[in-house]
């Protein structure tokens, strides 16, 4: 086991890597998050992604499971002290609503992109 002390400062954790599947894309999409982008190759091509791509929650996911498996299974942690902006309040158990709301506080137009606005969003 890992403790506080093994831990190094700016020592880069290598993770590993997990290749993405058009079946894992559309699946996932399916579930949580259906844009055309993630869920239909024709649509997609028009996008400004050109094809079908993971969702960033696919991402997140994917990148979270190779955190657990190359770091966190290995360390004696009792789980995170403290809380930043949107972060869940406390995580859900079975049975449990879970519940979202965000609230645009500003949007910019994007200089690369000038019909497409960049919105800025609170959680809460």
């Amino acid at each position: 086991m890992l403790h506080h002390e093994d831990i190094e400062i700016g020592k880069p954790l290598i993770l590993g890597s997990k290749t993405v599947t058009k079946d894992e894309i559309v699946a996932f999409a399916r579930t949580y998050d259906p844009q055309p982008i993630h869920l239909d190759e024709e649509a997609a091509s028009r996008s400004l992604v050109g094809g079908l791509c993971a969702s960033g929650y696919h991402i997140c996911a994917m990148m979270m499971r190779m955190l657990v498996d190359g770091f966190l299974s290995r360390v004696a942690s009792q789980g995170l002290t403290g809380r930043g902006r949107g972060a869940l309040g406390q995580n859900p158990c079975g049975g449990a609503a879970v519940r979202t709301r965000f609230t645009p506080l500003e949007k910019r137009v994007l200089a690369s992109r000038p019909r497409s606005a960049s919105p800025r969003f609170w959680s809460n």
